[in-house]
């Protein structure tokens, strides 16, 4: 039931050309009427990856719905308000040892460091004794589709929670590790036996911190009441600089459209002590340059870390569908831990000023929408063999081996 006029974590760009998009107007909107949703991909990749033909067949948006209070109670044919139990956690995830870090192709060597710490966070949220919700916030470049495939199974194995109840978001920071099956084509080259060998190691971790987060958040499951608000930040810009209606090049688009609100959805204790946020802020998370190769989750793992320091809790960042938006200013960690603190205070005005109630009990709705993928020509691809680009190079190579496999592409 998709009958609300606007999105609580509405993650928008209402640029015609925005890729990853979801458009829920503002007009009309009522505030009984809410949606809790999140955008995110099963297989995403970054602006400078170049697929694989596997890849190529396989791009799925992913678009997950969790509706909070869709409708009043008369709606969905209750006669009561539904009583919340909620438990979060986090799970450190900072690899301990030099590892490749992805969102830049331009990068050549290991890491030389930690900046900041990295996360994988759960937030169980239980309405009436129902089956549980699972919002996952992790500070990775994204999650691989069929890592996000054999959580889910877990998921449901475990707990009896279907995929549509769960919610899995990468935070998109680049400056996180590098994951198996994750935009496998955005090397110049491939990984060394030593590299690759720690970059597996390490997604085996991730995976199975994000396991461990859920069950340590639904062993301290206790009643809460569910509050949302929204604040502001004036950290995202507009990225694609146009020329004449088409895309010329990343930069600042002064005059692009840009959504500076930061959804913020409050989670209590019954005597009224802040237990966690989830706050969603449509903005790429690419504050700290490629030249500075050590591993941090930029501005979504600052603020979170500010939030947890200031208010004692565990608060779950999500960047919605920002393809759009980047940090502006850019270039430096001390950038990006300015960022973290503006959306950090964002957050925190938002708690501060009178919020609403969620008053009805969710649904949860879960789908792939198939998106066609690239159709070069022979010639083209041939052309492209001769590229200076090496990633152009072996995609058309793959391309091309898959063409003669096939006799088509599909």
């Amino acid at each position: 039931m998709v009958g609300s006029r606007d999105a609580f974590f509405r993650t928008v760009s209402d640029r015609q050309q925005a890729t990853n998009r979801i458009d829920m107007p503002l007009s009309g909107f009522d505030p009984t009427k809410l949606q809790f949703l999140t955008c995110f991909t099963g297989s995403t990749l970054p602006h400078s990856a170049i697929l694989q033909p596997k890849f190529a067949m396989m791009i799925r948006f992913v678009v997950l719905v969790f509706i909070l209070a869709i409708a009043g109670p008369d709606v969905l044919g209750q006669d009561k308000e539904p009583t919340w139990q909620a438990g979060v956690a986090k799970i450190d995830i900072t690899p301990h040892e030099p590892i490749r870090l992805s969102g830049y192709a331009v990068r050549k060597d290991v890491s030389v460091g930690v900046s900041d710490p990295l996360h994988a966070r759960a937030l169980v949220l239980r309405p009436d004794q129902d089956v549980p919700l699972v919002i996952l916030s992790i500070d990775a470049i994204g999650i691989p589709g069929n890592m996000t495939n054999r959580i889910a199974k877990v998921v449901q194995e475990r707990w009896g929670i279907s995929r549509a109840r769960m919610v899995l978001a990468a935070t998109h920071s680049h400056s996180a590790p590098h994951l198996d099956e994750y935009a496998p084509n955005i090397f110049p080259a491939p990984l060394t036996e030593e590299q690759q060998t720690a970059t597996t190691r390490y997604t085996k971790v991730v995976e199975t911190a994000i396991i461990e987060s859920i069950a340590k958040a639904m062993s301290n499951m206790q009643a809460v009441t569910l509050r949302y608000g929204s604040g502001n930040a004036t950290v995202a810009a507009n990225r694609r600089v146009l020329e004449k209606g088409k895309w010329k090049e990343f930069g600042k688009q002064s005059d692009g459209i840009v959504d500076h609100r930061i959804g913020v959805l409050a989670i209590e204790t019954l005597d009224g002590q802040l237990k966690s946020v989830v706050y969603n802020y449509a903005c790429h998370a690419t504050t700290i340059p490629p030249a500075e190769n050590k591993v941090s989750g930029d501005w979504p793992a600052l603020s979170a870390a500010n939030l947890d320091a200031s208010l004692g809790i565990i608060a779950l960042p999500i960047i919605g569908c920002g393809a759009d938006m980047g940090p502006s200013p850019t270039g430096s960690y001390d950038l990006a831990k300015a960022h973290g603190k503006s959306i950090a205070d964002g957050v925190a005005s938002a708690i501060k000023a009178p919020m609403q109630t969620i008053d009805s009990a969710p649904q949860a709705e879960f789908g792939y929408a198939g998106l066609p993928s690239e159709h070069p020509s022979q010639e083209k691809l041939k052309e492209w063999l001769e590229s200076k680009s090496p990633q152009q190079q072996k995609y058309a190579k793959d391309f091309l081996a898959l063409w003669k496999k096939r006799g088509v592409l599909p």
